[in-house]
């Protein structure tokens, strides 16, 4: 299964779970997975306490955990998750909030999962549409695909995570668990995202 195919059907999991549980309204926290030679070596989690921020800072805040991801644990490519919203009409929803759009059932917005995968060359980019059904359950529709980052409405994180995968890869010091130790606590307390490796 391929990295993409993977994340798309971990997220799809963890949604449908998580509105089986909550309900209506349960929002499925940002994930950046880092890969290195095609294995998953950590996952952050942002925090959904911050979560609401706006759209520049959570920008900022994914990308310090891009670069402690890399700098820590050498990743090479990242795949990104949350959930978002999706045109299916986009040239009549481009000027539009698609937040504001989708309060139109006339518009055709969607509720969305979106994984973004990207290396230092290369990105993939999925949309799956979703809305929700009587009794907790998520009814998906098809997997939308692009390798085009010029369909998101914002390609910063695509950027940003090209820019910290072009740097080149730094030796790590001699005392890993500590170092380790204080990029986990550094990222949280910085950026608002939750470190697991070891995966």
């Amino acid at each position: 299964m391929s990295k993409i195919s993977l994340t798309v059907a971990v997220g799809q999991a963890a949604k449908t779970s998580i509105v089986a549980e909550h309900g209506i309204g349960e929002e499925l926290a940002m994930n950046v997975i880092g890969w290195k030679n095609d294995k998953i070596v950590c996952v952050a989690q942002m925090d959904t306490s911050w979560g609401s921020c706006d759209e520049d800072e959570r920008i900022d805040r994914t990308s310090t955990a891009y670069m402690v991801l890399r700098r820590g644990w050498g990743c090479d490519s990242f795949t990104v998750i949350a959930e978002g919203f999706v045109s299916k009409n986009p040239e009549i929803t481009k000027e539009m909030s698609l937040i504001e759009a989708f309060l139109d059932p006339t518009k055709n917005v969607m509720e969305c999962l979106t994984v973004n995968y990207v290396d230092a060359e290369n990105v993939d980019i999925c949309a799956v549409p979703f809305k929700i059904d009587i009794g907790k359950k998520v009814k998906w529709g098809p997997v939308m695909h692009s390798e085009d980052s010029s369909v998101l409405r914002n390609n910063e994180y695509i950027m940003s995570a090209q820019e910290v995968l072009s740097q080149e890869e730094q030796a790590l010091p001699e005392d890993i668990q500590t170092f380790h130790l204080a990029l986990a606590v550094g990222l949280h307390e910085q950026a608002g995202y939750f470190l697991q490796t070891d995966i």
